[in-house]
C-alpha cells in the first residue's frame, strides 16, 4: 500500500485534469454540498440529517478498512460531486499512514473534523492530517490550545437529537440507572499496544489518575506544552491511553459499588460482570428509541463524565433530560455554561450522589418539573442543528470564496469549474 500510495500522491501532483475539476469558489451558495465519510458512528448520522434539514446536499461514503478502496472512493466522490467540503468524525476514515490527509491537502479540499474523545488517542502521535486544509471541532476545551499550534481548532460542544431521543418523563419510573460501558475492551485493547516494562508505568499513572477532583490526568490536560509533548509521542499516548482507560474503569466500578444499595440498574457491556459480578447488569441499549425508553422509565440516571473530559459534558448530559428522564450528573465545570441550577441537579461526592437519588426518587412531580425545565432549555440550543449552524458559520469564515483560494499555484481555473 505504500508504493501504491506514493504513486497516487505524484499522480494528483502532476494531473492538472484533476486539480481544475477541483478548482472552484467554495461556499457561494446557500445549498452547499458537502461530503461525508460515513464511519456509522451515531453522530454521524445525526450530523448528516441536521446538514440534510437545512438545505444542503449531503453525500456519504462508507468508510473502508482498506485504505487504498477508502482513497480511492473518495477522490472519485470529490471529482463528480465538486463538493463545499468534506466531514468526518475523529478523522475515521483516514489512513494512518496520511495518504489521504496528503491528497486532500494536495487539491486544497477544506475538511471539517468534529473530535468527540481525545485527541491523543485519535492521533496516537501522528501529525493532524491536511493541517492547512483541515478545520476541527472539538468537544472539549482542555485540547484547543496544544491542537492550535498545528491547525484551526474551535470548540464545539456535544448535542442531542430530539426527533431519535425526544420524549416525556414516565409516571411509573422507579429504578436507578446507569447506561455506559465498563471500559474492560478499551483496556484490553490499549494493554496490548504496550511493551512488558510499560505495565509499572501505566500503573502508577492510572493511580495518579483517580486521586482527587485535581488528579494529575486533570492537569496535564489543562496544560497545552504537556499535551504538545504527548500528541508527538506514540509511545507515551499508549501508555497514557492505557492509564486513562484503566483509571476510568476503576473510576466507574468504585461509583456503582458505592451506589447498590439503591435500587440499581447497570446497562452496559459483559465487562461489567468481570469487574462486578454482584450488579444486577443488563444489556446496553442501542442508541435511538431504545436507548430513550431506559432513560424514560429510569427514576434517577446518573453520569459519572470520563476522565480525558476535565471540564466538557458527556453524551448523557443532554440525551437523558431530551428523552424525557431525570438526570443526577457529576458536576462538571462547563456545565453552568449551557445550563442554570434548575436544569440540572448535580452531585460532587460518592455520599452526595447517594443521598440525592434516594431524595429525587420520592419525590416525581419535582423530577418531571426539572426534566422539562431542561428540556426547554436543550431544544432552545443544544441540537445537533444548532451545532451544524455553528460548524457552517466557521467553515464560511474561513473557506468562502473571499477568504480561501482552491487554486493551487501555478494552475489556471479550468472552463468547467463549479460557480454555484
Amino acid at each position: 500500500m505504500v508504493d501504491e500510495s506514493t504513486h497516487l500522491v505524484e499522480l494528483i501532483h502532476g494531473s492538472s485534469i484533476l486539480k481544475k475539476r477541483l478548482c472552484y469558489p467554495r461556499f457561494v451558495s446557500d445549498e452547499l454540498t458537502i461530503l461525508i465519510l460515513d464511519s456509522n458512528y451515531h453522530l454521524v448520522a445525526e450530523v448528516r440529517n441536521a446538514f440534510a434539514r437545512r438545505g444542503h446536499k449531503v453525500i456519504s461514503i462508507p468508510v473502508a478498512k482498506d485504505s487504498g478502496a477508502m482513497v480511492n472512493a473518495t477522490l472519485r466522490a470529490l471529482a463528480e460531486a465538486q463538493p463545499d467540503f468534506l466531514f468526518t468524525v475523529n478523522f475515521l476514515g483516514f489512513d494512518q499512514e496520511g495518504i489521504l490527509g496528503t491528497i486532500l491537502e494536495t487539491l486544497q479540499v477544506p475538511v471539517a473534523v468534529w473530535l468527540v474523545d481525545s485527541p491523543l488517542f485519535i492521533l496516537r502521535g501522528r501529525p493532524v492530517p491536511a493541517p492547512s486544509t483541515s478545520q476541527i471541532f472539538c468537544w472539549e476545551k482542555a485540547y484547543i490550545p496544544a491542537l492550535q499550534k498545528s491547525c484551526e481548532c474551535h470548540y464545539l460542544p456535544l448535542a442531542t437529537e430530539p426527533s431519535v431521543l425526544g420524549g416525556q418523563p414516565s409516571t411509573d419510573a422507579l429504578d436507578v440507572s446507569f447506561v455506559g460501558d465498563s471500559g474492560h475492551r478499551s483496556q484490553q485493547k490499549w494493554k496490548r499496544r504496550l511493551a512488558p516494562e510499560d505495565e509499572s508505568i501505566v500503573e502508577d499513572l492510572a493511580k495518579t489518575f483517580t486521586k482527587g477532583p485535581h488528579h494529575r490526568l486533570r492537569e496535564a490536560l489543562c496544560n497545552p506544552s504537556i499535551l504538545s509533548e504527548l500528541l508527538s509521542d506514540p509511545s507515551a499516548v499508549d501508555r497514557w491511553a492505557a492509564a486513562t482507560w484503566r483509571a476510568n474503569s476503576r473510576q466507574r466500578a468504585t461509583f456503582i459499588r458505592a451506589l447498590q444499595s439503591l435500587p440499581l440498574r447497570v446497562y452496559g457491556d459483559e465487562g461489567w460482570r468481570i469487574m462486578l459480578p454482584s450488579a444486577p447488569v443488563e444489556p446496553g441499549p442501542t442508541y435511538g428509541p431504545q436507548l430513550a425508553k431506559v432513560y424514560q422509565s429510569s427514576a434517577v440516571n446518573l453520569n459519572i463524565t470520563s476522565l480525558q473530559m476535565p471540564s466538557g459534558l458527556n453524551q448523557r448530559i443532554f440525551d437523558v433530560p431530551a428523552a424525557g428522564g431525570f438526570l443526577l450528573t457529576d458536576g462538571q465545570e462547563d456545565l453552568y455554561d449551557f445550563f442554570t441550577e434548575t436544569d440540572v441537579v448535580t452531585w460532587s461526592t460518592l455520599e452526595e450522589a447517594q443521598d440525592k437519588a434516594l431524595f429525587y426518587l420520592q419525590r416525581p412531580n419535582l423530577r418531571r418539573k426539572i426534566i422539562h425545565k431542561c428540556q426547554q432549555t436543550i431544544i432552545s440550543a443544544h441540537t445537533y442543528s444548532h451545532r451544524v449552524q455553528e460548524l457552517l458559520s466557521v467553515l464560511r469564515k474561513r473557506f468562502g470564496p473571499t477568504r480561501f483560494s482552491p487554486v493551487p499555484s501555478g494552475t489556471p481555473a479550468s472552463d468547467d469549474a463549479r460557480t454555484s
